[in-house]
């Protein structure tokens, strides 16, 4: 029986190790780090928050707080709506729209004048 187990024993070493499932999750893992490790971490404390009601009594509650303000990075907003007689640019078509009368009252003025 002894001879049996280090038998396979060593038919296992001799093939090498395969890489288990246990393996790949960890390997997984080790990835997910390398790419977390740029990011900042925030501190937080626990603080009382006081907000003052409609009634104008007090409402003190346990809140979590930083000193540290988060970063924001915003992409410049592009605009999209031009105007076809002008070639003005507008970011939103509501903009855009409210130009457009712009014109249209200038084109009645001339017709009137």
């Amino acid at each position: 029986m002894k001879e049996a187990t280090i038998e396979m024993e060593d038919k296992r070493k001799g093939e090498g190790q395969k890489p288990t499932e246990g393996s790949a999750v960890i390997q997984m893992q080790k990835e997910a780090v390398e790419q977390l490790k740029g990011i900042s971490i925030r501190h937080y404390i626990e603080s009382d928050v006081v907000i003052r009601t409609v009634g104008g009594s007090k409402l003190k509650l346990k809140g979590w707080s930083t000193e540290t303000k988060p970063k924001v990075v915003s992409e410049p907003v592009k605009p999209m709506h031009t105007c076809h007689i002008c070639d003005k640019t507008f970011v939103d078509k509501r903009r855009l729209a409210i130009h457009m009368n712009m014109h249209e009252k200038k084109s009645t003025e001339n017709t009137t004048a």
